[in-house]
């Protein structure tokens, strides 16, 4: 659905932010990966925790303008409802989710596809702030972050290269000989 500002309010930047980026190849092309990121059934697939699309969604293909619902759920039986906004768009390059409405005081996320050697080095930076302090989001929402991108960023290697050969930021740490 198109943006209706009589419906949400634009957050204010607050003056501290907590930044958070991670960084993965893809084997495939800015392209792919872009036209990957913006359907809403592949972010349901790449979550690790459950991603339902909420009913007042008209589409769930990310469109520059658009208001996106749908609930995250942090246990299976707690729904976070969340409401973002395509604040920029720029296709094949990058876009920029903005919370409407969430879990945080703040947040701002964007996707961005750049061509590098015979793949796409795509990068999540997300400039965010809790309703709990500075001290939270340093820890316990920066941990959570890495979780939840380390798997991200794991399951689109799989998918969009059919096989996972590409290297990633996230696995640095992995155990050599590893079947992750």
């Amino acid at each position: 659905m198109l943006y209706d500002p009589r419906r949400w309010a634009m957050p204010r930047r607050p003056e501290r932010l907590a930044v958070f980026e991670k960084d993965v190849f893809i084997g495939s092309t800015p392209q792919e990966v872009f036209d990957f990121c913006c359907n809403g059934e592949k972010f349901q697939l790449i979550s690790p925790d459950r991603i339902t699309p909420a009913k007042d969604n008209d589409e769930i293909t990310v469109l520059p303008a658009h208001v996106y619902s749908f609930y995250h759920w942090m246990a299976p039986i707690l729904p976070v409802h969340w409401v973002v906004y395509i604040d920029d768009y720029q296709p094949g390059h990058y876009y920029v989710d903005l919370q409407l409405r969430g879990p945080f005081r703040y947040f701002r996320h964007t996707h961005r596809c750049t061509p590098v050697g015979g793949g796409t080095a795509y990068t999540d930076y997300i400039e965010y702030c809790s309703p709990y302090g500075a001290l939270i989001d340093r820890t316990f929402v920066r941990r959570s972050f890495e979780r939840i991108f380390k798997h991200r960023h794991r399951r689109m290697v799989e998918l969009l290269e059919a096989g996972g050969k590409a290297t990633t930021e996230s696995r640095s740490s992995s155990v050599a000989g590893s079947s992750r």
